[in-house]
């Protein structure tokens, strides 16, 4: 956010410094700007020192924020269900989220096929007659056919019960139950006619027959017959009762009164019987799938084959892909469905070449002589190839990488447990589809990652998951990832030695193989030689780790040893070293020089002085000497105007070649490699 900019100004004269001016100011960093500061100095006099500094502060390409510090997620990336941390151009869903873009919505964990998600993580029910957290509280009560075969069924709300039954022509009942016309009862007795037990033939019955009925309730024979019903005066020694129930238990007995006077009733004993029917519904009762076919089984009781015998009942299956807005609790025909017929009596079958992955209706239809009757739709859905899993994270060192993804929540129809899951990788230079994956990892584990080795550092990968089960195999998308590498090359761009101090200052490196550019640090590696090729097998000193582009560190030598310096970068996949730059311990000036001894004639100066007792730590026999003169001007040191002889070892010389009669100023002046040192005039 702010940036201090410090600047010492000096004013170099004869290779002296003297200080002149400070510049010492905070300027503003703002991400994405271009900013120019025009700084000044603190001097009082004028002119004060001005420095212009233009500052660019560009977030790199898949990154953003005020300080650069949030990645950009990849392209289409629905970010309120993504995100992608430190990890740009990806998207990685939150919980509950899936798809390429993290757009597709997952339901909570138990949420049944009634519900949906809408916000990730829910479950709200499709409709009205489903409740529950889970939405499997069945709220319909007409959901389980209670009409059967010939009725529809109408909610009513809270009145108990909470349905009505509306019959189809010719059946009644509170549920539909029975066949109201053309139900008859055959009867047949013989006659108490005494003529006709007498063997008196030609003569007239001298009774008449009255049959009495009625429906046997709660098992209770209405032996007072209450409820009976009567026919009319039968004259004859047989008759037939209809407009009966369906499967329905009667109580009859037969009265007969004869024609004396006075006439006597002779009532006959009470005997059962049952209408026959159509059959009751029957009941499915197992289902199973594999990948096109379907396993049934079904029951149906003695009670409800309507009277019939087993031999008598004909069974067919009923089934089709369901359409949209199916009606699962319909009763009626199904056109459109496909019917097999099925032989097989003990309510077992197969149904084969269905199309796989799909959801089919399927019910069992029963006949006998007198009708039919249909078992509820049930669901089956046919098995199918796995879901596709997503990627979710990818963590990468040198050789290796951690892929992790969500686990699977549908195995077309299969236990969860009866996955494989197929990882691929291949360099992303290989083209999209891989024939052959001799470089796959299988696994068969359900931990969602899978740890890949022995991959080539800096380089760029392509990885998917593969799902499988028995009917077959589905992909992930294919996710890029590139493994780390070794940091960048340091460039050192200043040198600076002085006596038993050198200061090595070098470019921060642009790319760290991945690794965020913090996560790397620098060291130094020295050698004393003058070489320009330093081979391979010597021992170098080295400075302790640093994570700043500059280090100060002592080198306990004289001046004036060369060296080579080199800086290496450091991260956790390994170093990258740089290239070998020489440098040369400077010293100080040498001691000031003072002349003790001066002889003068008439053209020519003879002068002597001590050797100076201080190199500036070089060796004292790297110095030289040379005089400045010139003719008197005052006591001023200014030399512009001075003649210099040649630099000599030794520590006398003779100047000639002066003008006669003239007062001139001399001065000795000590040089060695760093610099000149000054004697007094």
């Amino acid at each position: 956010a702010n940036l201090t900019i410090s600047v010492e100004i000096f004013d170099r004269i004869n290779k002296n410094l003297n200080h002149m001016d400070t510049i010492n100011s905070t300027v503003a960093v703002i991400s994405n700007s271009n900013i120019t500061y025009n700084l000044s100095g603190i001097r009082p006099a004028q002119p004060v020192s001005t420095l212009t500094v233009n500052i660019q502060y560009k977030c790199n390409s898949n990154w953003t924020g005020q300080y650069c510090q949030s990645a950009v997620c990849g392209p289409d990336c629905d970010e309120s269900h993504a995100h992608c941390e430190n990890q740009p151009g990806q998207c990685i869903c939150h919980d509950y989220w899936s798809g390429p873009n993290c757009s597709r919505c997952v339901k909570s964990i138990g949420c049944s096929a009634n519900g949906k998600c809408v916000q990730g993580g829910d479950c709200v029910c499709n409709d009205s007659t489903w409740g529950g957290d889970n939405c499997d509280i069945d709220l319909d009560p007409c959901r389980i056919q209670p009409c059967g075969y010939y009725g529809n069924c109408s909610n009513v709300g809270s009145v108990k019960p909470s349905y009505k039954c509306n019959c189809e022509t010719p059946f009644g009942g509170d549920h539909c139950q029975y066949r109201k016309a053309n139900l008859t009862i055959r009867l047949e007795w013989l006659d108490i006619n005494p003529n006709a037990s007498m063997g008196i033939v030609g003569q007239p019955s001298t009774a008449v027959y009255y049959v009495m009925y009625s429906v046997i309730k709660n098992n209770q024979l209405d032996t007072q017959c209450f409820t009976c019903l009567s026919s009319n005066e039968i004259n004859q020694t047989q008759y037939l009762i209809t407009n009966l129930q369906a499967n329905t238990r009667y109580q009859i007995r037969i009265t007969a009164v004869t024609k004396s006077v006075p006439p006597t009733a002779l009532d006959g004993d009470w005997i059962q019987a049952t209408t026959k029917g159509p059959p009751g519904a029957p009941e499915i009762i197992r289902l199973s799938t594999q990948q096109d076919r379907a396993y049934l089984e079904w029951s149906l009781t003695a009670e409800n084959t309507g009277g019939y015998n087993m031999d008598k009942l004909q069974f067919k299956i009923q089934y089709q892909i369901v359409p949209p807005l199916f009606n699962w609790n319909g009763r009626g025909s199904c056109q459109s469905c496909l019917l097999m017929p099925s032989s097989r009596n003990d309510g077992d079958e197969e149904l084969q070449n269905l199309q796989t992955n799909r959801t089919y209706a399927v019910r069992i239809i029963v006949s006998n002589p007198a009708g039919h009757n249909v078992s509820a739709w049930k669901a089956v859905i046919t098995k199918a190839r796995p879901d596709s899993v997503e990627i979710t994270q990818i963590t990468t060192a040198r050789r290796s990488a951690a892929v992790s993804w969500y686990l699977l929540r549908y195995n077309g129809g299969y236990p969860l447990t009866n996955v494989q899951y197929t990882f691929n990788y291949a360099t992303q230079n290989r083209p999209d589809v891989i024939t052959t994956c001799t470089t796959c990892i299988r696994l068969t584990n359900t931990t969602g990652t899978a740890m890949i080795a022995n991959l080539q550092g800096s380089t760029l990968y392509k990885v998917r998951v593969a799902t499988k089960n028995p009917v077959g195999t589905s992909l992930s998308h294919w996710i890029a990832m590139k493994t780390k590498g070794l940091p960048g090359l340091p460039v050192i761009f200043n040198i600076t030695v002085r006596i038993n101090t050198v200061t090595i200052h070098w470019s921060s490196i642009k790319e760290n193989g991945g690794y965020p550019l913090s996560d790397v640090v620098y060291y130094v590696q020295y050698l004393a030689t003058n070489d320009d090729f330093v081979g391979s097998g010597i021992s170098y000193d080295r400075t302790a780790n640093t994570s700043k582009t500059f280090v100060t560190f002592t080198i306990h030598q004289d001046a004036p040893t060369p060296y080579v310096f080199r800086v290496v970068s450091v991260n956790p996949a390994g170093i990258k070293i740089g290239n070998w730059k020489h440098g040369q311990i400077q010293g100080l000036q040498p001691s000031k020089c003072e002349l003790t001894s001066l002889i003068l004639s008439n053209t020519t100066a003879t002068l002597s002085w001590n050797p100076i007792a201080y190199n500036g730590e070089y060796p004292l026999n790297m110095v030289n000497y040379y005089i400045q003169y010139k003719i008197y001007d005052g006591e001023s040191d200014d030399c512009h105007l001075c003649s210099n002889t040649s630099g000599i070892a030794n520590t006398f010389i003779e100047i000639t070649d002066l003008m006669p009669d003239t007062l001139y100023r001399f001065r000795v002046v000590a040089v060695n490699p760093y610099a000149p040192s000054l004697g007094r005039f």
